[in-house]
């Protein structure tokens, strides 16, 4: 009777559905491609749901002397995803606890956007931006996981490329940028001995008078080469101290 017993209890173990079987379940052809599906579906409903913003998103970025780029992300990032699908994490589930964590980031930012009357356009701009990317990832986590989400890292981290920088820190980093510019025709006026006066950012020299305008910043340029080295660094070099030379060397 016992080893009748332990034969039935045997077969138990055997049939019970244990979580590698379970997890062998959930990535089935079948249910991955639900998945992927139902991702696929998430993206259409929210691209629909953020058309308005979306437009003046384009309309905003177009006609930007520091944002123009913004337009090339979603590209990008798509791009990053297709070349490497195949090296993409198969293990798909459900982190609900990023994808709510995220979806409340977004929500929060669409709840300051529309109750911050006073904030500029590029500002209103910087909101709707971020909400959407958070909803875009949220959903990454929702439908495919944290596994997956890991293994396509910096195609999602590129994504926030696509949200313009804050009024704030453009005038910050076009001031910043400005001085720099100035210290650096003071030296190279002192270093050729060429007579001048300064004020500020204007040099008075014989007969002339300059000043270095926010216009000689070049922050859009310079922000241009920062994503430019990004990317590139991540898809030409396999160290990460390389990658992270060249992106300073920028």
């Amino acid at each position: 009777m016992s080893s009748g017993n332990e034969a039935a209890l045997d077969s138990t173990k055997i049939n019970s559905p244990t979580a590698e079987n379970v997890t062998a379940c959930s990535n089935t052809p079948a249910a991955t491609n639900k998945r992927f599906i139902g991702w696929c579906i998430y993206l259409a409903i929210l691209c629909v749901a953020f058309a308005p913003p979306l437009r003046q998103l384009v309309t905003y970025a177009r006609h930007s002397d520091v944002h123009s780029y913004v337009l090339l992300i979603p590209f990008v990032t798509a791009y990053l995803i297709y070349i490497r699908w195949r090296d993409l994490s198969g293990e798909l589930s459900t982190a609900g606890g990023f994808a709510l964590l995220l979806a409340a980031a977004g929500a929060g930012a669409l709840f300051a956007n529309q109750h911050l009357h006073e904030l500029g356009p590029n500002d209103h701009m910087t909101l709707v931006s971020f909400s959407f990317v958070c909803f875009a990832i949220a959903g990454v986590f929702l439908f495919l996981g944290r596994k997956w989400a890991r293994s396509a890292m910096f195609p999602l981290f590129f994504l926030v490329f696509m949200i313009p920088l804050p009024a704030a820190a453009v005038d910050f980093l076009e001031n910043a940028s400005k001085e720099a510019s100035a210290e650096v025709a003071n030296w190279l006026f002192l270093v050729s001995g060429t007579p001048f006066l300064r004020a500020k950012t204007f040099f008075q020299l014989p007969g002339i008078t300059i000043e270095v305008a926010k216009e000689c910043s070049g922050i859009r340029s310079s922000l241009v080469l920062v994503i430019t080295s990004l990317l590139a660094a991540n898809m030409f070099l396999r160290t990460t101290w390389r990658r992270a030379l060249l992106v300073c060397a920028v």
